[in-house]
């Protein structure tokens, strides 16, 4: 007499085409998205790490010369102060114009949009999702 519903449907026809494009569409864009997320993680961990190597060298650069520095006016008491003061002062300058600096970079990277060649290729495709349903 009646048979028991064993379960969903499956589509069939023009609904098995469209799952199984949807599905393809939606695997391709994933794995689009993981290249990009490792393509910015491996420019991160890149960045992080000159970054570092770069600090490290400058401020051994730096001690070395602060060192040469001082030797070099402390023959004489009365400038023992002012050589200590005005390298202080350069180093102080250094600081701000640092800062200046990062400040600029972090405004220019902050309206950076992450992922946004994913974000547009989605774009496309619910533009074309669409146009394919209104048919």
């Amino acid at each position: 007499m009646g048979q028991a519903a064993s379960g969903p449907r499956e589509p069939t026809g023009t609904g098995r085409s469209v799952c199984s494009l949807l599905f393809e569409l939606l695997r391709c864009r994933l794995e689009l998205w993981s290249l990009e997320l490792h393509e910015h993680l491996l420019e991160f961990f890149l960045l992080v790490l000159l970054g570092f190597a770069c600090v490290f060298v400058l401020l051994l650069g730096l001690m070395i010369l602060t060192v040469a520095f001082v030797f070099l006016v402390w023959r004489d008491p009365g400038t023992r102060l002012l050589g200590l003061f005005s390298i202080g002062l350069v180093y102080c300058l250094l600081g701000v114009a640092i800062g200046v600096s990062a400040r600029s970079v972090w405004r220019r990277i902050r309206f950076r949009l992450p992922f946004s060649e994913v974000l547009g290729e989605l774009e496309k495709d619910r533009q074309w999702l669409e146009t394919l349903f209104k048919k």
